[in-house]
């Protein structure tokens, strides 16, 4: 955020519009995203934060954030700022200087207790039930039937994870720090029809700011079982299946591509849905 709202047009490309929450969603305080209705991300007021700055020195001198790194796997946050002399500076030897600060405490992903994050996923069940009524997901619900087993099979089909990624929910809640509060309900699909979720991959890619960086698709999903149990004249159809998501630590960049260090760990969600049917 702070290298987007310092040079915006740097990034236009990575911007997904349709409906996504993005680098515009997040300038400046969005009640609709946060608990505290004064959280700002522009530049200003996160350099606010992070540094102590001298007024008078700020007669001399000029800054200007050229990289960042991050790192969700520890919680840290690096920051490369060029420092210059103003117009007005005429007393300096040195012209222009390079400094890199290191943060660390910033929240990092738990990968240990993956149900203690701020993001969960969900496949609602009206959902579930319309996915299953045609296609191949129907057919091997009909084989489960006519064979009358409860064997558990697993679905590999790039059909059965589209499916089903279009239709995952997210849910955002923070019951440690009480910082992200989502006052909306949030999806991982991007849609321009008005009644649709909004997003939270708002960059090229599919990739996410809010509530952590990281990069979804299908090819996320794995694992996914399907499994049909008989209930009086009724059958219980439940799915079980994980979503991988990778968090990432990069190296200092102006982030206008995706960069790593090649040190990514996978958050691992498991999700389940079921439903009854005929």
């Amino acid at each position: 955020m702070m290298m987007y709202t310092q040079n915006p047009q740097n990034y236009k490309d990575l911007i997904q519009k349709e409906n996504a929450i993005n680098f515009e969603e997040l300038e400046n305080n969005n009640p609709n995203l946060f608990a505290d209705r004064e959280i700002n991300l522009n530049v200003t007021a996160l350099k606010s934060l992070l540094f102590d700055y001298d007024r008078e020195l700020g007669k001399l001198y000029k800054d200007k954030i050229i990289a960042v790194s991050y790192d969700d796997v520890n919680g840290k946050l690096g920051i490369k700022l060029l420092i210059e002399n103003t117009e007005e500076n005429h007393l300096a030897n040195q012209h222009s200087e390079t400094l890199e600060f290191s943060f660390d405490g910033f929240r990092r992903i738990d990968f240990k207790k993956p149900n203690a994050n701020v993001l969960s996923l969900l496949l609602p069940q009206n959902d579930f039930k319309d996915i299953i009524k045609k296609g191949i997901l129907k057919k091997k619900i009909d084989d489960f039937k006519s064979e009358k087993h409860n064997e558990k099979i697993l679905l590999t089909e790039d059909y059965v994870k589209q499916l089903i990624f279009k239709k995952l929910l997210v849910q955002i809640s923070d019951n440690q720090h009480n910082i992200y509060n989502s006052k909306q309900t949030l999806s991982l699909q991007s849609n321009s029809k008005k009644d649709s979720y909004t997003s939270i991959l708002g960059l090229a890619g599919g990739g996410s700011l809010y509530p952590f960086h990281t990069i979804l698709n299908k090819d996320s999903i794995s694992n996914i079982s399907l499994q049909v149990n008989k209930e009086e004249k009724k059958y219980k159809v439940t799915i079980n299946f994980e979503v991988n998501i990778p968090i990432f630590s990069s190296t200092f960049s102006d982030l206008t591509s995706h960069v790593t260090s090649g040190d990514t760990n996978t958050l691992k969600l498991e999700v389940t849905a079921n439903t009854i049917v005929d």
